[in-house]
């Protein structure tokens, strides 16, 4: 009895930490240090003038590898924007839409100070709303991230790395399907700084996922040490309650037999027939 009753509850305890979150997808499309985005399957654009780029390995600052895109020379009378780019499918986009996505990314605004917009930015568009995530940084170099909502002029709900300087910072903008709207986590916080983002009216085709300086109205040197986006089915709180009513019952039959012989135990003792 001993062994199955820890047998028991070793598989209660096993089914109760795998429910929480679901192994994470393989992302669709990556980023990665310092390493070429062309060379990782990032389509290169360039309107109508190119601007300095190229690896840092690593970045004096903060230690990590990176890719740089310096849009800060404050030249806007040619204009210049260069981005990176991937689509998904449309089947990718429908899934996107059902199951939930994340959007992350790991960088750091090099430019003090600098307002949040389109100079150092990272974005996914699902075909429906666009989700925009602009950086800039404080007079202190503390790194702010805003959640676009309007672009001209850029606002929307804010986020500042207060007290931490000008530091590398990992954002993850995650998609849940249930309520249909995005929340913000940093740097592996379980708990969001920002919720309920439900985008804005897009300007992109559909299925659209890019990062870099994508204006040439807008200025920001940027530091890409991870850019990736993959689609990820949120846990349910209906598929939650089935495995507790499951668990449950795999109590309730294991210790059914016990208690009846528990019961017909004290029955005998007191001597009832």
């Amino acid at each position: 009895m001993q062994t199955k009753s820890i047998s028991l509850i070793l598989l209660v305890l096993l089914v109760w930490m795998g429910v929480p979150s679901l192994p994470h997808a393989t992302p669709l499309i990556t980023h990665n240090g310092s390493l070429n985005p062309v060379s990782e399957g990032w389509t290169r654009h360039v309107s109508p003038l190119p601007i300095p780029e190229g690896p840092l390995t690593p970045d004096p600052i903060g230690g990590l590898p990176a890719w740089n895109i310096n849009d800060n020379s404050g030249d806007r009378i040619g204009g210049s924007a260069l981005w990176y780019a991937s689509t998904l499918t449309p089947a990718q986009i429908t899934a996107a839409q059902t199951d939930g996505w994340t959007l992350t990314t790991r960088l750091r605004v090099a430019s003090i100070p600098d307002d949040p917009d389109f100079g150092v930015n990272v974005i996914f568009v699902d075909g429906v709303r666009s989700y925009d995530m602009y950086f800039g940084t404080q007079a202190d170099g503390d790194q702010v991230i805003m959640l676009g909502e309007t672009n001209s002029p850029f606002t929307g709900p804010q986020y500042v790395a207060e007290g931490q300087g000008n530091a590398y910072h990992l954002y993850q903008l995650v998609f849940d399907p249930g309520v249909g709207s995005a929340s913000l986590f940093v740097d592996n916080n379980p708990v969001p700084v920002l919720t309920n983002y439900t985008g804005k009216s897009p300007i992109d085709p559909p299925g659209s996922i890019f990062w870099g300086a994508t204006s040439s109205f807008t200025t920001g040197n940027g530091n890409y040490n991870l850019v990736e986006f993959d689609i990820q089915a949120v846990p349910e709180p209906g598929t939650l309650t089935l495995v507790g009513l499951g668990v449950l019952g795999l109590f309730g039959y294991h210790w059914r037999p016990l208690l009846r012989r528990t019961r017909k135990a004290v029955v005998d003792r007191s001597g009832i027939a």
